[in-house]
């Protein structure tokens, strides 16, 4: 029933915003196993803003949508072990494909974060589950090029009044929501830095308004002196007033976040968006997003729409953001850190 009520708000959700106009209609992917995208690269592109020794570096955001039992996975169309063409190996291609050094994934329950993990080997991973910070329940977690950055510290914290005690949830959440992150030292840039991998309520908008307040009060403590990146799926569209909390933030008292992907593409689009329910819909909403500071910029951007004939990974597009370590780059050197 919970699945049903989720299916039944995406769909509203997505209706709705086509209705109010603040995204239109366009087609992408095709059989036969195309790769559309939407994106391009923005003023920050070639011959923009250097950086550390003009490093770059590909972050990508990916709801892999749950394997949810009670569908029975292996009969269910879209199942992640269907013998017809699991969806595991769509969702392993596309991260193959991408070929991101880091990547937050979200919606992903523990036999799906082993059969990734056994899969992308040049890649560590860090999250727990949602339900009991072990195992149990969707995972928010991180993946890094293990080649080439190492972990210097990292944490979860859920998205709560009680932010340090598993399962908890702010009044009138759907669903237990949390926040992975990670410091990584980027050997390649010499420079250290916090990924954060979150994914917020469905269903309220408080939650998700406190959800912002939260992770931007949690930067200031554990990104304070590093530039920052953070992903996830926020159930939220760029003008909704929660991501207006999480990107307004004063600069003095916690780092203020930039969208990615509208800084690449200044002019809104009628095909931005990245939930679809296995429709291959391109209009809607973004609500899947890789957010910055000052320390990097992002000259290139994608909405990956790869599908092989009319399937798809997942109900959700990945996004990309393809950042450059900037002149604001003043972080703590790796040689330094930890």
């Amino acid at each position: 029933m919970a699945f049903l009520t989720r299916k039944a708000s995406v769909i509203i959700a997505l209706i709705l915003s086509i209705g109010c106009g603040s995204s239109g209609s366009t087609g992408s992917g095709g059989a036969g196993g195309s790769a559309g995208t939407r994106g391009g690269a923005g003023n920050g592109g070639a011959g923009g803003v250097g950086g550390v020794d003009g490093t770059q570096l590909l972050a990508a955001s990916f709801n892999i949508r749950f394997d949810p039992v009670d569908e029975n996975s292996p009969l269910e169309p879209n199942g992640w072990t269907n013998p017809d063409g699991p969806r595991r190996d769509l969702v392993i291609d596309v991260i193959t494909e991408l070929d991101a050094d880091v990547i937050g994934v979200q919606e992903a329950l523990e036999p799906q974060v082993e059969d990734l993990s056994s899969a992308l080997s040049g890649y560590e991973f860090f999250g727990v589950g949602r339900d009991d910070g072990d195992a149990a329940g969707e995972y928010a977690g991180i993946f890094y090029r293990s080649s080439r950055f190492s972990q210097v510290d990292g944490g979860h914290f859920w998205l709560s009044e009680t932010p340090e005690i598993p399962g908890t949830v702010f009044e009138g959440s759907a669903a237990t929501r949390m926040a992975t992150w990670v410091r990584l030292c980027d050997e390649v840039a010499d420079r250290a830095f916090v990924l954060l991998n979150t994914h917020w309520d469905h269903v309220s908008q408080e939650s998700r308004e406190l959800s912002a307040a939260l992770i931007r009060e949690r930067l200031a403590a554990i990104a304070s002196d590093v530039p920052v990146i953070v992903t996830g799926d926020l159930n939220a569209w760029p003008e909704n007033a929660a991501i207006g909390v999480l990107l307004d933030a004063d600069p003095e008292q916690s780092p203020q976040l930039i969208d990615g992907y509208r800084q690449a593409n200044p002019v809104m689009e009628d095909d931005e968006g990245t939930v679809h329910y296995f429709l291959g819909i391109t209009s809607g909403l973004r609500v899947d997003f890789v957010l910055h500071d000052q320390g990097f910029q992002t000259f290139d951007t994608q909405i990956v729409r790869t599908n092989v004939d009319g399937r798809y990974p997942s109900d959700h597009y990945p996004v990309t953001g393809k950042l450059r370590w900037t002149g604001d780059s003043s972080g703590t050197p790796c040689s330094e850190d930890g």
